[in-house]
Parts: C-alpha cells; sequence; structure tokens
C-alpha cells in the first residue's frame, strides 16, 4: 500500500530504494534464520564457565536496573529532573 501510494505519487527513486532496502533485508534475515536453525554449531560444550563478575560491575549493573525500575514506576518525577537539569546545563 505504501510502495503503490508513492508510486501513484511518481516517487520512483524512493520505491527503489524501499525495495533495495527490504530485498537486501529479507535475505540478510534469512541467512541468520537459516544459519539458527540449519547449521550445526562449531563449538562443542566442554565444560561449565564460571563467571565472575567484579563487586564495582555488580554495583553499577544493580543501581543501573533500580533507576530504570524506579523510572517505569514513577516517570513524571524523572522527567522534570532531566527538564531541570537540561536547563542548567544549557541554561534556558
Amino acid at each position: 500500500m505504501i510502495l503503490s501510494a508513492a508510486l501513484d505519487k511518481n516517487f520512483y527513486f524512493l520505491t527503489i530504494i524501499a525495495i533495495l532496502t527490504s530485498v537486501i533485508s529479507a535475505v540478510y534475515y534469512l541467512s541468520v534464520i537459516k544459519h539458527i536453525i540449519f547449521d550445526k554449531p562449531d563449538y562443542s560444550h566442554k565444560s561449565s564457565v564460571n563467571l565472575v563478575l567484579a563487586s564495582s560491575l555488580t554495583i553499577f549493573i544493580s543501581i543501573i536496573t533500580l533507576i530504570i525500575i524506579l523510572y517505569m514506576i514513577i516517570p513524571k518525577e524523572y522527567l522534570n529532573m532531566t527538564n531541570i537539569l537540561s536547563q542548567i546545563i544549557f541554561n534556558f
């Protein structure tokens, strides 16, 4: 529908670009799906890997997670705070 509307308005170049990008993205995503479903993995599971995070990284991830959760709960407070900070930084 969108491409036919673009053709009706004589936007031929835009239509060609849209078709080309659609074809390129379809080829890419189909190759990803083929790789996931049909190709065998190149690795062998030898042993479990113990992932150890540094305490500073753990604290940083926890703080960022808490900020995101608080933003979901009370977004108005954070939006007001960012508005005030932008006015302070850019001298509005």
